[in-house]
């Protein structure tokens, strides 16, 4: 029988807060197409985060931010 190597990869979860907007913006950009005006600024993302009981969960995979895909 073959030996089959399987990728390991690492998997963390990390509260966010304003200091993550450039991440969020990112994903943003990548997640929604400009034409239709669907992603949020980072002034509405901010103003969000400011209200009470929201939270900013970020993930990341290999050390890279993960979102839309």
């Amino acid at each position: 029988m073959a030996s089959r190597q399987v990728a390991t990869r690492t998997v963390t979860l990390r509260t966010g807060d304003a200091r993550d907007l450039a991440i969020v913006d990112a994903l943003m950009t990548d997640a929604f197409d400009p034409r239709y005006g669907e992603a949020w600024t980072r002034s509405q993302c901010l103003g969000v985060l400011a209200l009470t009981g929201v939270h900013l969960t970020l993930a990341f995979v290999d050390d890279f931010p993960q979102g839309s895909r």
